[in-house]
């Protein structure tokens, strides 16, 4: 996956505050911009005229590049010749760092233009600018040291939060529950996808529900709709266990060794899937799940 840079004339904020509202931004020119990818949105010119210029937020790309229908441009320069679009989930808009345009062209080791998108594919680049940005989980990233808050949803799901003597249980299990959970653009868009209940049984009580990675997070685009999955929690744990898997055709699959537990009448059901048909789980990343999973047929994984 990549980051993208995306330039937003800094004169006219209202189509930065359009392109949230939509959650898409047009192009005049197509750019290899692909669904999973980091893209960065930059208010172009010079502090003090341009009070808010600089980083403005960081999204995560949720669809292909596709052709604009004119009949919905909403921007305050239409005739700037717009013909692709790029829908994307927002991820942050709070900045902790806030470079000049020459001092991030020189951290990312390149330089670039406010006309255009321009891509990042290393990792130290995509590191440097997702550390531009605040959330929830403090944690160093990248060569560049820099202690910077990621969202708790790309964390991975096994976290080891030791106990500290004196410390209120009732507020440490809170925060596990929180983690867990994940906060933030992950878990709001299987929320949204799945209809507020769980992909296997449909339970639909918020706060026993879990935004549950296929794929393990390595530090790459692991956060989109498509490498999730809505889980109960007792299920999200027994997944990461690799104790409940899906197959080829969305059905799930329960480990033997759970025969005659109230999970052996879920083997053969179909996995519940979101109604848009590319927010589906990725079939890539179930079938690396699958292969980790020692008792499916032909799994090279060992227990």
């Amino acid at each position: 996956m990549s980051a993208w840079i995306v330039p937003i004339d800094g004169d006219k904020l209202e189509n930065w505050e359009i392109a949230q509202a939509n959650s898409f931004w047009d192009m005049p020119k197509r750019f290899n911009i692909q669904q999973g990818d980091d893209v960065f949105f930059w208010l172009s010119g010079e502090k003090p005229k341009v009070a808010h210029a600089g980083m403005a937020g960081w999204g995560i790309v949720s669809s292909g590049v596709e052709v604009v229908d004119p009949s919905t441009l909403p921007w305050t320069d239409p005739n700037y010749g717009y013909k692709y679009r790029f829908h994307f989930q927002l991820v942050n808009t709070q900045r902790t760092v806030d470079p000049r345009w020459g001092e991030a062209q020189k951290l990312l080791g390149t330089a670039f233009t406010a006309q255009a998108p321009r891509e990042f594919q290393t990792t130290q680049q995509v590191d440097y600018l997702r550390s531009l940005f605040a959330s929830q989980t403090d944690r160093t990233i990248g060569p560049y040291a820099t202690t910077i808050t990621v969202d708790s949803s790309v964390v991975p799901s096994r976290i080891d939060d030791p106990y500290v003597q004196g410390e209120d249980m009732r507020k440490r299990a809170e925060r596990l529950i929180v983690i867990r959970q994940g906060q933030g653009a992950f878990r709001k868009s299987l929320m949204d996808n799945y209809h507020g209940a769980c992909a296997m049984t449909a339970t639909s009580v918020p706060s026993v529900l879990e935004a549950a990675h296929i794929d393990r997070y390595f530090g790459e685009n692991t956060h989109h709709v498509t490498n999730g999955l809505l889980l109960r929690a007792d299920l999200h744990t027994l997944f990461d266990l690799r104790r409940i898997t899906v197959d080829e055709n969305f059905l799930i699959r329960v480990d033997p060794k759970l025969t005659g537990t109230e999970y052996e009448s879920l083997d053969g059901m179909p996995l519940r899937l979101p109604a848009n048909l590319a927010h589906h789980p990725d079939r890539g990343a179930l079938h690396r799940h699958r292969e980790s999973c020692s008792w499916m047929p032909n799994s090279s994984a060992t227990t």
